[in-house]
């Protein structure tokens, strides 16, 4: 059974009386905390992250407070009421994935000096070849906004073992403010790295419409 599902049969169970506040809180913290150890990145988790937690706070709740939260967090997932949830999240290092750890290093000496070698040349465009559409954890979306964000800004030249920074697309900017974002896009690439390599902290964003929960990242 999905997540959802799995959330909203239980919330049903609370507003048909067949099972108590205690019990719904009960099984809330138990939710958190299986996925704290090991579900936590996992996209479809942490869409509902925010109904989680916030039925882990019935526990103080009178009884009409509480059949008001779970009827709201019910008419979410049912598609009835739109909702927004966000919350500071940083990578823990026991998912920190090490494959783009280089070219943090890379694109720092880049930001510096303006000149890389050959070889770091070679791994910037490993990855930038490495587009996907698809992701089904945090590290995945952090990664694919990652490879977006270096292939919007660099051109790779095969022949002259070089790299140009040139912006693909551009409405009303002219060559020379073109120009002057290149600073300004390094060090986005660069704090978004720092996010998928565990180093800092950044805010998850989940929408809830018609009852499908899109997740957005902002660092």
């Amino acid at each position: 059974m999905k997540i959802n599902s799995l959330i909203e049969n239980k919330l049903l169970q609370y507003l048909s009386n067949e099972t108590s506040k205690e019990a719904l809180y009960g099984w809330a913290i138990d939710m958190l905390h299986n996925m704290l150890k090991g579900a936590v990145c996992e996209i479809t988790y942490l869409e509902v992250w925010g109904i989680i937690t916030e039925l882990t706070t019935i526990d103080d709740m009178d009884d009409f407070s509480c059949g008001e939260l779970v009827r709201r967090l019910s008419r979410i997932l049912s598609g009835d009421e739109c909702a927004s949830f966000t919350f500071a999240f940083r990578i823990p290092k026991r998912f920190v994935l090490i494959d783009l750890l280089q070219i943090e290093d890379v694109l720092h000496k880049y930001l510096r000096e303006k000149h890389l070698t050959e070889s770091e040349i070679l791994e910037l465009k490993l990855v930038a070849d490495k587009r996907s559409s698809r992701f089904d954890t945090l590290n995945g979306l952090l990664k694919l906004q990652i490879i977006d964000l270096i292939n919007l800004g660099y051109e790779f030249n095969d022949d002259e073992n070089c790299v140009e920074f040139g912006l693909k697309s551009t409405v009303f900017i002219s060559e020379d403010a073109s120009m002057s974002l290149e600073d300004e896009l390094l060090l986005k690439i660069i704090i978004l790295l720092e996010c998928y390599n565990g180093k800092r902290c950044f805010y998850v964003h989940v929408t809830y419409n018609n009852g499908i929960g899109s997740i957005s990242i902002q660092a």
